[in-house]
């Protein structure tokens, strides 16, 4: 990308975008986060995933902001 220079470049279409697989999230990093965020409230994998769900019930617009982590630290929010 940064061997092309700036008057030869264009705007890729979303096709192309997905053809390069540009635009989506690296899986690793992805899993990389998870496990430090379940890490950080001394969760497994397992116990994270299922508050998690229950964040993305709860935890919507208008909720308090320290929803999410009352519920991964076991409290109600």
């Amino acid at each position: 990308m940064m061997m092309i220079p700036s008057d030869q470049m264009r705007w890729l279409t979303p096709q192309e975008i997905a053809f390069y697989g540009l635009g989506v999230d690296d899986p690793v990093i992805k899993e990389t986060k998870i496990l430090k965020a379940a890490q950080k409230y001394g969760l497994s994998r397992i116990d994270y995933d299922a508050k998690w769900r229950r964040v993305q019930e709860l935890c919507t617009l208008g909720t308090p902001p320290d929803c999410e982590d009352k519920i991964m630290r076991g409290a109600q929010p």
